[in-house]
């Protein structure tokens, strides 16, 4: 285990993605290995990771798998060389709200009524192409039978967290919004604060049908946003589930390093809870549902340790 610093590939600061990597470089610390915190383009992150060029990535369980399996935005492009190293808790959910002046209360009506929203998406670029939750978001429409394109040509508004979006929140100029929510102050989780602050939002569920389409497609997981979990949401609201982040690495990362990290994030778990957005480190599903197979080193510390057994 010669190598001392690692790169560990992030998203945006602060972003969920960010937090993990922050984590993973303070337990490192403890066996004085240096990670280093990394920011490229949304496609040339799995690539550099791949390639072994950086050492550790993090998304979302679903992401990884489609990634490895090359299914979803990754379709007829897996990527084999990933191996999972710890799966984290992280309860999220893709929430669809309306203002109550719109009066939709299905999203049927925004086809049948071909309203012009001004709609918040999650489709800000960062510097490359759209992210998992901006293609799920067109799946779900798709499914309706309708697109962003047809509401920009009915008169409505598209705005990003990269095209003043932000601003709009705050100044009551959306009618619409669609973006993952979950506990805690990270940037999915302030713009839903801000947007139910400002805004009278009623949450919309997703049709059965469409949850069962986008279940079979891509493997997602359907479930309820639970009542109360902010300002708006009165009941529990049908719609997609996603429960855990994935730190990854590839085939390239030396097995020591890898049972070494392992080992890190378990001994120091207690890093996961001290953040400003909650995650959850059980020892018995950590090794579970990773999406992509485990990296050997790290399934050696799992199996050493009794959390994985089969």
């Amino acid at each position: 285990m010669a190598k001392k610093k690692l790169i560990f590939m992030i998203l945006v600061r602060d972003s969920g993605w960010w937090t993990l990597g922050e984590i993973t470089k303070q337990a490192l610390a403890h066996d004085g290995l240096e990670v280093e915190l990394s920011w490229a383009k949304r496609e040339d992150r799995l690539e550099l990771i791949a390639s072994g060029k950086a050492d550790f990535g993090v998304n979302a369980g679903y992401e990884v798998a489609w990634a490895y399996r090359g299914v979803g935005m990754y379709a007829g492009q897996p990527i084999k060389n990933l191996r999972a190293i710890a799966s984290i808790g992280h309860p999220n959910w893709h929430a669809v709200a309306v203002t109550y002046e719109t009066r939709i209360t299905a999203i049927e009506q925004i086809k049948e009524q071909q309203f012009p929203l001004r709609i918040y998406t999650p489709h800000a670029e960062f510097g490359g192409r759209i992210g998992s939750g901006g293609f799920i978001t067109d799946r779900i429409f798709e499914a309706y039978g309708f697109s962003l394109k047809d509401i920009e040509r009915w008169g409505g508004k598209i705005v990003t967290g990269e095209g003043g979006g932000n601003r709009a929140l705050r100044e009551r100029n959306i009618d619409a919004m669609v973006y993952r929510a979950y506990a805690g102050f990270g940037p999915g989780g302030h713009r839903w604060q801000e947007a139910t602050m400002f805004n009278n939002l009623r949450f919309l569920p997703i049709a059965s049908n469409v949850l069962s389409e986008l279940s079979e497609k891509y493997g997602l997981l359907r479930g309820l946003m639970p009542r109360l979990l902010m300002r708006g949401v009165e009941e529990d609201i049908p719609t997609l589930y996603f429960p855990h982040f994935v730190i990854y690495s590839s085939i390239h990362l030396d097995d020591e390093l890898a049972f070494a990290t392992a080992k890190s994030l378990d001994e120091h778990n207690q890093y996961f809870a001290e953040r400003y957005i909650p995650f959850l480190y059980n020892p018995f599903r950590v090794c579970q549902d990773t999406g992509a197979p485990l990296h050997p080193g790290a399934e050696r510390y799992y199996r050493s340790r009794g959390y994985l057994t089969t």
